[in-house]
């Protein structure tokens, strides 16, 4: 959506509601991607006030800061499922990257034997073929939170089998 420099302005002026906002969404100054977050606001603040030029200030306040407070913690969100899923892959593959021998691939082999569907599910589709695990749970029937213990439970066996 395209905004106007005047509600830019406006926005630019009202910099205490979306630091405001911010601090509520618990991001503060120190936060290294702080400024990144604030310019959001700015530009949410801006959007909002030429979405509602017929509300009255206090009310597209209102909205405004709750605006912001929602997209900074979806972001926040965003980056830390990411960061969460590669963190896990990122696992398994320093498994992985380990001078490989006979014995440990022998190893490996009677470990995958041992596991479960979901086990094997997780360890083919998940981590080796980069599948979602909200993919697996529409596929499955089973909660995600179930999944993502057997994911741990899965590379905590890995790391005490191959190390």
């Amino acid at each position: 959506m395209k905004i106007t420099r005047a509600s830019f302005n406006k926005a630019w002026k009202n910099k205490k509601l979306v630091a405001g906002a911010l601090k509520m969404a618990h991001v503060r100054r120190e936060f290294s991607y702080y400024e990144d977050y604030f310019q959001e606001g700015v530009l949410t603040y801006a959007e909002v006030l030429d979405k509602y030029p017929e509300m009255e200030r206090k009310q597209i306040d209102n909205l405004a800061f709750r605006k912001i407070i929602w997209r900074t913690i979806d972001q926040l969100r965003k980056i830390q499922k990411w960061d969460e899923h590669n963190a896990n892959f990122d696992e398994a593959f320093t498994l992985a990257s380990k001078s490989c021998n006979w014995e440990m691939l022998l190893d490996f082999k009677e470990l995958v034997e041992t596991f479960n569907d979901y086990e094997r599910l997780i360890l083919f589709e998940h981590l080796l073929f980069q599948r979602t695990i909200t993919d697996l749970v529409s596929e499955c029937g089973v909660s995600r939170q179930y999944l993502q213990r057997i994911k741990r439970s899965l590379l905590r066996k890995l790391r005490d089998k191959l190390n």
